[in-house]
C-alpha cells in the first residue's frame, strides 16, 4: 500500500536532510504536513548547546516535494544554518 501524502512528506524531508547532510548525530529537524495538494515543510537547525536556532518553513505543491526540501535547506544554510553546522566539525 502507498499513501501519496506520506510519500510527498517523506520525499521532502529526505531531500532536506540530504542537503544539510543531516543524520542521527546532527541537531536538525524537519516535518512535512500535507493539506490537499499543498505541502507545508517546517525545519530547524540548532546549535549543539541550544543557544542558536535557524527555523524556517516553506509551502508548495506536493508534486514539487523534493525541490521544496532542497530549497528550504538552501535557504536555511544561507540564513546561518551552515555556520551552525560548520561548528559541529570542530567538536
Amino acid at each position: 500500500m502507498n499513501d501519496n501524502d506520506t510519500i510527498a512528506a517523506v520525499t521532502a524531508e529526505r531531500a532536506y536532510l540530504r542537503e544539510v547532510q543531516g543524520g542521527c548525530q546532527v541537531p536538525v529537524g524537519v516535518h512535512g504536513e500535507v493539506n490537499g495538494d499543498q505541502l507545508l515543510l517546517e525545519a530547524t537547525i540548532l546549535k549543539i548547546d541550544g543557544t542558536r536556532e535557524v527555523r524556517e518553513q516553506i509551502c508548495g505543491n506536493c508534486s514539487e516535494a523534493e525541490a521544496l526540501g532542497v530549497k528550504l535547506a538552501q535557504q536555511m544554510l544561507a540564513a546561518g544554518g551552515k555556520e551552525i553546522l560548520d561548528e559541529l566539525i570542530e567538536y
